[in-house]
């Protein structure tokens, strides 16, 4: 009973873990199997600023980041490290097209020098300094004898890129964002110069509103004068097509022979009487109230009415 009720207490940590499992498991099978996105290569995985991202190449900064990682690193964390990189390698990368910036071979070998690498005892001489020429020595024996260690030293060599070129463009925007020198005189005045001064402050809502008169004019002036503080964005954009209700030609026609019909008398089957009947026309007819019961829409009417009243012909 205590297991249970200590199970029941964190149902909500099991199922967060149940949760992160699963999503584990299939992005797991997103970097693991050969099946990702039906088979088909070169599918992406993402975009970033109109820039495709592979699958791919993602799944090989992701084989790289795991062979470099800790065992205790999940297999998420590291996608998300990843991720994270390469979004972060895509905006400034377009921000370095832009300006122009561009990594040479010695600034390469410069960075080694003031960077951690250049303790590094493969790259150093007998007396234990940075020697560019056994670096190139050692970079040259990987390529011919160990071909593991130059790819591991190719991605090195785009990450010391990466970094060289970071460091160039945050050393052009620390430049241009420093403060110039009136700016530092308006700094310190603003912090050191002190004043006294004497005022008096008159509330609006002490002035009686009786006591200004503004007339209509001076309110159109002042509309006219600043109009463009009162322009408003369209709230809604409206789209509708008009569909005019107003008969045809051939409406009117068959009206007018409909209405010309009932001035004549007409014949009509009666299936009551199973015999045919002479309806009487308006011109022959002396009963005016039948005939308009059974020809009108509405029946006859003896109450007295306004023009005003009756619908328009």
């Amino acid at each position: 009973m205590a297991i249970l009720e200590n199970i029941r207490k964190r149902t909500t940590v099991l199922i967060l873990i149940i949760g992160l499992a699963l999503f584990a498991f299939v992005i797991s099978g997103v970097f693991t199997s050969d099946n990702l996105g039906g088979g088909k290569v070169g599918s992406t995985i993402g975009e970033i600023n109109g820039e495709d991202v592979t699958i791919d190449q993602f799944r090989q900064q992701v084989d790289l980041a795991q062979r470099n990682s800790p065992p205790t690193t999940t297999t998420m964390q590291i996608v998300n490290q990843v991720w994270d990189q390469q979004l972060r390698n895509s905006i400034l990368e377009q921000q370095f097209e832009g300006l122009g910036i561009a990594i040479e071979q010695d600034q390469i070998i410069n960075f080694l020098k003031t960077s951690g690498y250049a303790q590094n005892p493969e790259f150093q001489n007998a007396d234990g300094i940075f020697d560019e020429t056994v670096f190139r020595n050692a970079v040259a024996t990987w390529k011919a004898s160990d071909p593991l260690r130059y790819d591991s030293w190719l991605q090195t060599e785009k990450a010391i890129i990466q970094l060289a070129k970071e460091q160039t463009y945050f050393n052009l925007i620390r430049a241009v964002v420093g403060a110039t020198l009136k700016e530092g005189e308006q700094d310190y005045r603003l912090a050191n110069v002190k004043m006294d001064i004497k005022y008096v402050r008159v509330p609006y809502a002490s002035i009686p509103d009786s006591t200004m008169v503004i007339t209509k004019s001076e309110i159109a002036n002042y509309i006219q004068q600043h109009k463009d503080d009162f322009k408003q964005e369209e709230a809604r954009d409206i789209q509708f097509v008009y569909f005019e209700e107003k008969p045809s030609d051939a409406d009117v026609k068959a009206i007018e022979d409909e209405i010309t019909k009932l001035l004549d008398d007409a014949i009509e089957y009666n299936a009551q009487t199973d015999k045919n009947d002479t309806i009487k026309g308006f011109r022959t007819t002396t009963d005016l109230t039948t005939f308009l019961d059974r020809h009108s829409d509405l029946k006859f009417d003896t109450i007295l009415k306004a023009k005003k009243a009756l619908a328009p012909l």
